[in-house]
């Protein structure tokens, strides 16, 4: 059965035009919109705001407003972004504001939800993800990227972006343009740039592959994803979701105390986060 969605008012979706003309350029937008299957959008001229608020306006008329959601999910969707999540989140509340007019949100995966009808009824649930999150007092990266998430039920989603910051964290300061699993395996090898020790013995050495592998065996269980899917795909339960923010917590502490040995100088400085 097709879910029924209320139209969007001129208001609604003159907002969310302005929102995308703020952040992407028409050939941008362009691009997004092919990419949703609307090839018969082409920017001819004149402000972006308009041109997205036609398309917006034209989708809605032929189609209804599931093709409006439709092309802002592709536009939202994390890598879109390149890994600038702070913009990503800051973008994505300034279109929820609107959404949620409309009892919807736009998750941080890049996929829609519908809000309750009764929001009461999900509040004990809320505070005690709430709750249960503040108490492990995670890096605070960890609360950056997954605070929220977890705090809205997207177990899954709140371990991905958190391991996403923690490869992001590496690959800036080694400057190796790897991700997941190759990235680790080079970066802290124990010929690699990234120390987590002096290595002045076979206890140090021991301490640098374990750390090396534990993150390698992150990236392979948890970042096997496509960044649109959604929780359901790769269901997680709370407290798998809790045993696995530790974990990137803990290597989080161990990265940012570790260093950078730069074999040209043989000087090293400390990471950076």
């Amino acid at each position: 059965m097709k879910e029924h969605l209320e139209p969007f008012d001129s208001q609604d979706l003159e907002d969310l035009a302005s929102i995308a003309a703020e952040v992407f350029t028409a050939t941008e937008i362009v691009e997004h919109f092919k990419n949703a299957g609307y090839t018969e959008f082409t920017y001819g001229g004149g402000t972006v705001s308009d041109f997205v608020l036609f398309a917006f306006q034209t989708l809605q008329m032929r189609k209804g407003p599931a093709d409006v959601l439709k092309i802002m999910k592709t536009m939202y969707k994390p890598l879109t972004w390149n890994h600038d999540f702070e913009s990503h989140k800051h973008t994505l509340e300034k279109v929820n504001k609107v959404l949620r007019i409309h009892g919807l949100e736009l998750t941080g995966h890049g996929s829609y939800s519908k809000l309750p009808d009764e929001p009461a009824e999900n509040a004990p649930q809320a505070q005690s993800d709430e709750a249960l999150f503040d108490s492990r007092n995670f890096h605070p990266t960890i609360v950056k990227y997954a605070r929220d998430r977890f705090c809205r039920g997207e177990y899954y989603h709140a371990v991905y972006f958190s391991c996403l910051a923690l490869e992001k964290i590496v690959r800036e300061n080694t400057k190796i343009k790897k991700s997941g699993k190759s990235l680790f395996a080079e970066a802290l090898s124990l010929h690699g740039i990234l120390k987590v020790n002096r290595q002045q013995d076979k206890g140090d050495e021991y301490e640098q592959i374990g750390i090396r592998y534990l993150c390698m065996g992150l990236a392979s269980a948890v970042n096997k994803s496509k960044e649109d899917e959604s929780d359901d795909k790769w269901p997680m339960t709370k407290d798998d979701a809790i045993a696995i923010l530790t974990l990137v917590s803990y290597l989080l502490g161990k990265i940012e105390k570790s260093y950078i040995l730069d074999s040209a100088s043989q000087m090293s400085y400390q990471v950076r986060t």
